[in-house]
């Protein structure tokens, strides 16, 4: 039983396979057929229209081909420009040609006219050489002194950066030349100290600049160890102004204490000339203008003049 049912089995998978092979086969000549019939489609399609090669791929261009708009509006500001220029110039053409119209002397009232114009003349000549005496004349400093006495109260309320900073320009020094100091430019072993820029000199280290920077250091600088600005070193004179409560506080400033230790000096009877080797440059109309203050002696040497200011005593 187990045989036959074996064998019954087989038949019927033969059987099947045998269908399938024929519908395979079938297929395959079906097929073989439709590519028979497509070459025939495609070979009368040849024959019938043009062949077409694809050069590129057709896509969304991102930039129009025309109009150019940038051209179009550089042609258009060009030709604004021009137009406005030309309407300028032919403003200016009409007005000339009035003026020059409105220029001619008419018949009997010419001698009228040529009076107004030489007095007009006149007083142009005196305006021109009032101007120009004014421009030559060399005029007192007009910076405000301020008292020894005011210096002394200033220096008694200022912290250590302050007396340091009012120090260094009751020596000579700008806030310019204060900012670009550092530790290198002190020489304490030759009591000088070294400027470099455009009036380089070598200024005499006071005793109360050497007692300062041996108590507290060189330190008109920030927590980096970065030089102060101007503007900074500017707000430390001024906050120290206002702690002293002098009256005129709003007219001291670094200009004014300059001020006062050039007048110093040459109430001394050092030569003007002299002034730049402490100051450094000094324009020569503002150097001539100190001669007011200059004692009516010979003028003494850089080398013989007393360089601590007065208002420093107290502080060495």
């Amino acid at each position: 039983n187990v045989h036959n049912k074996q064998t019954a089995e087989f038949t019927t998978r033969f059987t099947k396979h045998e269908a399938l092979q024929s519908d395979l086969k079938n297929l395959d000549i079906l097929f073989n057929e439709t590519q028979d019939r497509l070459i025939k489609i495609e070979a009368k399609q040849v024959r019938k229209y043009p062949q077409v090669s694809v050069v590129e791929r057709a896509f969304l261009p991102q930039d129009p081909i025309r109009p150019n708009y940038l051209q179009d509006a550089l042609i258009a500001i060009a030709g604004s420009i021009l137009l406005s220029l030309s309407l300028v110039w032919f403003m200016i053409f009409l007005n000339r040609k009035d003026e020059a119209n409105t220029a001619i002397n008419l018949s009997g009232v010419h001698l009228y006219n040529s009076r107004i114009a030489h007095q007009n003349a006149l007083d142009n000549n005196q305006f021109q050489s009032l101007v120009q005496q004014q421009n030559y004349a060399i005029a007192p400093p007009v910076t405000r002194e301020i008292s020894n006495q005011d210096l002394d109260i200033l220096l008694r309320a200022s912290n250590g950066k302050s007396k340091q900073l009012i120090t260094l320009l009751l020596s000579g020094l700008s806030l310019e030349e204060i900012t670009s100091l550092n530790k290198e430019a002190i020489n304490n072993d030759s009591s000088l100290i070294n400027i470099s820029g455009s009036s380089a000199r070598n200024i005499p280290l006071n005793p109360v600049l050497k007692t300062f920077f041996s108590e507290h250091n060189y330190c008109l600088a920030d927590d980096l160890n970065n030089p102060l600005t101007i503007e900074d070193l500017a707000a430390i004179l001024q906050y120290s102004i206002v702690d002293a409560g002098l009256p005129t506080a709003n007219e001291i400033n670094a200009a004014t204490i300059r001020h006062n230790y050039i007048i110093y000096l040459v109430k001394q009877g050092i030569r003007l000339s002299d002034l730049e080797l402490v100051f450094g440059s000094i324009p020569p109309i503002e150097l001539s203008s100190y001669s007011a203050y200059s004692p009516p002696v010979p003028g003494r040497p850089f080398q013989e003049i007393d360089l601590l200011h007065p208002a420093l005593i107290h502080l060495n």
